[in-house]
């Protein structure tokens, strides 16, 4: 176990380590036309802190070998408060009371929720339910990336074709199991894709808004529409976690005022423009 929550601690400061580098070398390509992913792919600095990102994940899926998802994955989300202080100190973004208060209740949140989520079991989806709530994630990520250059568009897309992702990993994961393998491929190249959006809406948010407005929301979404996925189309009882659902639902509402209040904070940051 001690084990496990050590390994989670690397990983969070892996995840958020990369973040503030990539988000450095984001800035420093400034705003200009044409496809941002392939410029920052030139850049040593950003690929260098997409492999301490990627390290980070392998370090987490260790860290889950060895305890419970219930104990690592509050873990993880305490690498906010990490965020908070690089975000400070290397990024020079302004800290105050609502980015402090935002981060904490996502972390609050993310945990609770972690800890009392039942198990999700795919085995009775309601595929036409959950084929509308992918549309619909589909239809708002495209839309927030496409359709406007607000930054806070940006981080709607990123936050849901993130969710779109999570989504499809765990329709990879009901297809392996069925022995559908070629479901499961078509579900895993919906989900890169789909990840590879997000990344891209999130890098340019990150030219406009401060890293500590991003990163928690798109964090919240991740959680937040796979436990109501769960809920409204996998036939889970909320019942029957602790409080008769009352955790659980306390928790995703904290975690959704935290987002809320970190979306409707200021820039922190002038956008740097070049060309």
């Amino acid at each position: 176990m001690a084990g496990g929550v050590l390994l989670a601690l690397v990983a969070a400061c892996c995840y958020q380590g990369g973040y503030v580098i990539q988000a450095l070398e984001v800035r420093a390509e400034g705003e200009r036309p044409g496809w941002l992913l392939r410029r920052l792919a030139r850049r040593r600095g950003w690929v260098a802190g997409l492999a301490v990102s990627v390290a980070g994940a392998l370090v987490h899926v260790a860290a889950l070998l060895l305890a419970p998802v219930a104990v690592v994955q509050p873990v993880i989300a305490l690498g906010l408060v990490g965020l908070l202080v690089l975000a400070r100190r290397v990024l020079r973004e302004p800290v105050g009371r609502r980015e402090i208060a935002g981060v904490v209740a996502v972390v609050v949140g993310v945990s609770g929720a972690v800890v009392a989520a039942p198990e999700v079991d795919l085995r009775d989806v309601d595929v036409p339910g959950m084929a509308a709530v992918l549309a619909l994630l589909a239809v708002g990520a495209v839309g927030g990336r496409f359709l406007s250059r607000d930054p806070r568009a940006l981080v709607v897309s990123a936050a849901l074709a993130s969710a779109f992702a999570v989504l499809c990993l765990k329709l990879v994961a009901d297809a392996v199991d069925h022995g559908s393998w070629p479901v499961a491929v078509a579900w895993l190249a919906a989900s890169g894709l789909a990840g590879l959006l997000a990344l891209d809406a999130e890098m340019r948010a990150l030219q406009g808004l401060a890293a500590t407005r991003v990163a928690p929301v798109v964090l919240a979404a991740q959680l937040l529409v796979p436990v109501g996925a769960a809920a409204l189309l996998l036939g889970e009882d909320w019942g029957a976690t602790p409080l008769g659902g009352a955790v659980l639902a306390a928790a995703t509402l904290v975690v959704a005022g935290g987002a809320a209040l970190l979306a409707g904070a200021a820039p922190g940051f002038a956008p740097r423009r070049s060309g």
